[in-house]
């Protein structure tokens, strides 16, 4: 039996209705979801067509809509077969993404409109499904809001009353697979923190038109920025806080780990990670601790922050600090600018490749690339810098600083932790303290981030309490600084085009396209126990814990031969469906284990230098990133000092 025909008559709204196939997920990331948007916008100006009201569900969406110059056939069908393509190309998936012919009621009236209208607005918040309000942001072109507005009515609540629905009952004339709304928007709004305002239409200014764009100035950021300006580019660099350095400046974390190999005779780092550490050494602002297992330099880091700046400054990197990144411009499935907020209001940078060396995400997540969240993040630390510890260790025979912060005999003390200090070179009495811990906070959230830097402050000062009110000499306990920023070690990660993972790290697996190398064993914080394990290349492991022996076995039995180093490849550095973005840093894409290793900042470091080094060739050949040979790029990165095995 033939199908019916669907009307083409001018003039008729539809209510178009489709879902996955076989009722799978067909937005999966964020970045899905604005996607779809971008196309519809797309799709507008060869199609055009008036949208009145959306609803996009992880399994299927809702569309009100007016064809203007074509069917509604042609219209849905564009925007079905861009959003397949894409997600195919984003997921490395293939096969059927809908479920089949999408069903397209006409809307018959008014009234008819109006309650579909309340139905669609309702809708998200009825399944409880938060991220699509993080999701799916109103904007000038596409607002639900406007035909509400239009009728001088502001809620589904209100609506409902103004055509006489019930909305604890059955909707009147909805459209079919239309169901009535449960509840007003106000209340699942406000269950759901979802209530909205709307920002008017602004025309931004550029403030600078560049080859490269960075976002985040940590040391990867600035490592980054300062390769590509040193082979030719010119470079914006963005940066939140006042100062560069990131962790190691912003949250007092001063370690970097070794630049050798596990048997102290190869050194494997170069760069400009030891450029910025033989800086220092003029300085004395730096102390270097080798041989040992956990070898490593201690440093300064203010001093560290102002030899950062100089580095900037040096390159002719155009910085720009206490500037938060808000949100990409995008053309032909490429960054082409980035939206910024700072002092002087909202402004843009164009540019030409962009590096989210953000730590979170925060570019390629807006962008519409893939990311992922690990069901289990690794907590946060905040660190601070005491004085006065010595007097303790003095006073106190065999004082050791863990065992009393965590010694649940005494008042305040803190649980499920682990706690490590360094000296502050420069600074004599001066003792860099990490034991705190803030678990369940993904920092990638704004309200998490805030609970985890009170809570983590809450800590420190417990630390300090418990060292003053129940040892010999602790009135000499004086807290010196606080970081600017809690300590993060994880949160979103990029989906990219290779992903690392724990063995290839514990096997020292080479790869073609390396970049980095490292020795810094697998670490991982886990946050629900105290504590955390250790894995090496040699098959050691340890299980560590404040006030009990370490556990020691092996992940693997005794080899003839162990790796003394582990690589990260390019590959990882690439997120899927990228033409003119790179990642560097945290956001690398590893599993668990990997990144465990692959997160401390000597890696990081050289991932940033890398990704920098591949988009000033990458903008030199006019080729995306991705197409950036390996060999060049090792090449290039020998060229400037880094070392490539």
């Amino acid at each position: 039996m033939r199908r019916p025909l669907r009307p083409i008559d001018d003039g008729l709204i539809y209510h178009v209705i489709n879902r996955g196939n076989n009722r799978q997920q067909v937005f999966c990331t964020e970045g899905d979801y604005l996607a779809f948007r971008r196309a519809l916008g797309d799709l507008k100006q060869r199609k055009p067509f008036e949208l009145h009201g959306y609803c996009l569900m992880s399994t299927r969406i809702h569309l009100v809509i007016r064809p203007l110059a074509c069917t509604i056939s042609r219209v849905v069908q564009s925007l079905l077969v861009s959003h397949t393509q894409r997600y195919h190309r984003f997921h490395g998936s293939g096969g059927h993404v809908w479920q089949g012919r999408f069903k397209s009621p006409v809307v018959q009236d008014d009234k008819h409109l109006l309650t579909l209208l309340c139905y669609v607005e309702v809708n998200p918040l009825r399944a409880k499904l938060k991220e699509f309000q993080r999701a799916m942001p109103h904007d000038e072109t596409y607002s639900r809001r406007d035909v509400l507005r239009a009728a001088g009515i502001t809620g589904a609540s209100a609506l409902a009353g103004a055509v006489g629905v019930n909305t604890k009952g059955t909707c009147a004339g909805a459209a079919e697979g239309s169901k009535p709304p449960v509840e007003s928007e106000e209340q699942n709004a406000a269950k759901s923190h979802g209530v909205t305002i709307r920002e008017e239409a602004r025309q931004t200014p550029v403030v600078a038109e560049c080859d490269l764009c960075v976002i985040g100035g940590s040391a990867t950021g600035v490592f980054a920025a300062v390769a590509a300006a040193r082979l030719g580019a010119r470079v914006a660099l963005v940066e939140s806080m006042g100062y560069f350095g990131g962790v190691a400046t912003l949250s007092l974390v001063n370690i970097w780990h070794s630049i050798f190999d596990t048997s102290g005779q190869r050194q494997i780092i170069a760069g400009l990670t030891m450029e910025v550490v033989e800086r220092l050494k003029r300085r004395n602002a730096v102390n270097t601790h080798e041989p040992d297992r956990s070898r490593h330099f201690v440093l300064n880091s203010a001093e560290l922050a102002i030899e950062l700046d100089e580095l900037v400054q040096e390159a002719g990197v155009r910085p720009f600090l206490h500037t938060r990144f808000v949100q990409p411009v995008l053309a032909d499935d490429r960054v082409v600018a980035a939206v910024i907020e700072d002092k002087s209001g909202r402004r843009a940078v164009r540019a030409r490749c962009f590096i989210d060396a953000s730590g979170d995400g925060d570019l390629v997540a807006r962008a519409g690339l893939p990311t992922r969240r690990d069901s289990q993040i690794q907590p946060p630390t905040t660190c601070a810098i005491l004085c006065g510890l010595e007097v303790v260790s003095k006073q106190n025979k065999g004082f050791n600083l863990a065992r009393a912060v965590f010694n649940p005999e005494l008042p305040g003390a803190l649980t499920n932790g682990f706690l490590w200090h360094a000296e502050v070179p420069g600074i004599p009495g001066a003792s860099m303290v990490a034991g705190t811990r803030v678990h369940g906070a993904d920092c990638s959230d704004a309200d998490q981030l805030t609970r985890a830097e009170i809570e983590g402050r809450r800590q420190v000062r417990a630390i300090c309490d418990i060292v003053r009110g129940h040892f010999a000499g602790g009135a000499a306990i004086g807290l010196a600084a606080l970081p600017a920023r809690i300590g993060i070690r994880e949160s979103r990660h990029a989906e990219c085009l290779h992903t690392l993972t724990e063995t290839e790290i514990l096997t020292g697996k080479r790869f073609p396209d390396a970049i980095a190398n490292g020795t810094y064993r697998v670490d991982i914080h886990y946050p629900d126990r105290p504590g955390l394990v250790f894995r090496y290349l040699d098959g050691a492991e340890e299980y560590v814990c404040p006030g009990k022996p370490t556990r020691k076995g092996r992940w693997r039995e005794p080899a003839a031969e162990d790796p003394t180093f582990y690589q990260v490849p390019y590959a990882s550095l690439i997120p899927r469906g990228s033409r003119n973005v790179l990642v560097a840093g945290r956001l690398l894409d590893a599993d668990r284990g990997a990144f465990g290793a692959a997160r401390v900042m000597v890696n990081c470091n050289q991932m940033g230098q890398a990704a920098g080094t591949a988009a000033a060739i990458s903008l030199k050949q006019g080729i995306d990133v991705g197409e950036v040979r390996p060999e060049e790029l090792r090449e290039t990165l020998a060229d400037q000092g880094a070392i490539v095995i």
